[in-house]
């Protein structure tokens, strides 16, 4: 197996973990996380396209986000200040 291969797969089961992990609210959230409708998508003329329940970061501020989410919105990391 080649070094790209392995990392590939390395990566690949990562995010596959971490999906499982985070954002399956009907298994209970882990720790940190809170099971809530947040906004994943602005609208192109503003509001939120598209939400999901899911389990979402709880934050206190934007610099906590590290699960791709731009912003804390109502003690959240999701996508905010959609106008």
């Amino acid at each position: 197996m080649s070094i790209r291969s392995i990392l590939v797969l390395a990566v690949a089961t990562t995010l596959v973990a971490n999906c499982a992990s985070s954002n399956d609210p009907s298994d209970g959230c882990p720790a940190g996380y809170t099971s809530k409708k947040v906004c994943v998508q602005c609208g192109i003329a503003g509001g939120c396209a598209r939400s999901e329940t899911k389990c979402a970061q709880n934050c206190s501020s934007g610099n906590e986000c590290s699960d791709g989410q731009p912003s804390c919105f109502e003690d959240v990391c999701q996508v905010g200040g959609c106008i």
